[in-house]
């Protein structure tokens, strides 16, 4: 199997097809319904998180928001405070 589908696979190439999403405007809920099945979670999304820091797409469109973040991040944990044993 190859082709656009293997490429989708690879992490790098997921994540930066969900930033291009994110860049979708009012058809932002079509992409995400378009390419959200298709996407590879990925080790570190942080640039996505980011990227939707300039966006108003949280809080017109939560559930697409929401479904694009679940399909790029899946059990991501990001350790932000140190834990103490």
């Amino acid at each position: 199997m190859f082709g656009l589908e293997v490429e989708f696979e690879e992490e790098a190439s997921s994540s930066n097809l969900a930033r291009q999403v994110s860049c979708c405007g009012t058809e932002f809920e079509n992409a995400v319904r378009t390419v959200a099945p298709r996407l590879t979670k990925t080790a570190t999304p942080t640039q996505l998180l980011f990227a939707f820091q300039k966006k108003d797409h949280p809080d017109l469109y939560p559930a697409a928001t929401l479904d694009l973040l679940a399909a790029i991040i899946g059990n991501y944990e990001e350790n932000w405070v140190p834990v103490s044993a």
